[in-house]
């Protein structure tokens, strides 16, 4: 087991944009991100 190493820049940009764009289209837009950095963490 790893130790945790913090969060990807990616991954937090991506909430700071979530916040101000909370509808279905944005995150459909964006979920490969999603898929990429958040999932994965």
């Amino acid at each position: 087991m790893s130790t945790f190493q913090g969060f990807s820049p990616e991954l937090i940009r991506f909430f700071a944009e979530l916040e101000k764009n909370n509808s279905k289209k944005w995150f459909n837009e964006h979920r490969d991100i999603y898929e990429q950095h958040v999932k994965q963490a």
